[in-house]
């Protein structure tokens, strides 16, 4: 019993830098999936009269249908919940589609949030979504001017950037 308790312990101590080595490199391959893997920050804007406004490239979708995805995934990470959604459609005189969607916001005291979420694609390959959102009581009365405020600085598919620089606006996530 001596004997084989010990050769263990000198099979694992010889092979212990090789472990140190395979852990630290497990976990740096593990640091650089979740950061190649992340999404470039969206633009946000907090609305005067209410609401937020979110804007920006969808880092790897190339339909409307992978954009809103990736958007509402977003929404359901921050606010806990599945976002209940309309059916989608096309925007009147563009490329792009549109869902409206509700949702409970559990982190900010289960607050019942409505919005609008639009998908354009912006070049070969490449799609933009912009996401206009606020408390579900006021969401009717602040969705036009929060269309207004988007479009005044959201251009889809022009070649100028969706996540220029927008007047008070910092990088953050979508969905109060």
């Amino acid at each position: 019993k001596f004997l084989s308790i010990r050769g263990r312990g000198t099979i694992m101590r010889r092979n212990q830098p090789f472990c140190v080595f395979l852990a630290l490199w497990l976990r740096l391959v593990g640091c650089l999936v979740s950061v190649s893997g992340a999404q470039t920050p969206l633009k946000t804007i907090d609305n005067p009269q209410g609401g937020k406004i979110v804007y920006g490239v969808v880092d790897g979708a190339t339909s409307s249908a992978a954009a809103m995805s990736t958007v509402l995934r977003i929404v359901h990470n921050n606010c806990g919940e599945k976002p209940q959604v309309g059916s989608v459609f096309r925007v009147r005189g563009t490329n792009s589609d549109a869902v409206f969607f509700t949702v409970v916001n559990h982190p900010q005291g289960n607050k019942q949030v409505a919005g609008l979420l639009i998908a354009s694609p912006s070049g070969s390959n490449k799609m933009e979504a912009a996401l206009v959102s606020d408390d579900a009581t006021r969401f009717g009365s602040t969705v036009n001017p929060m269309l207004n405020r988007l479009f005044s600085e959201w251009h889809p598919g022009s070649g100028r950037p969706a996540s220029g620089p927008a007047t008070g606006s910092r990088p953050a996530l979508p969905a109060q």
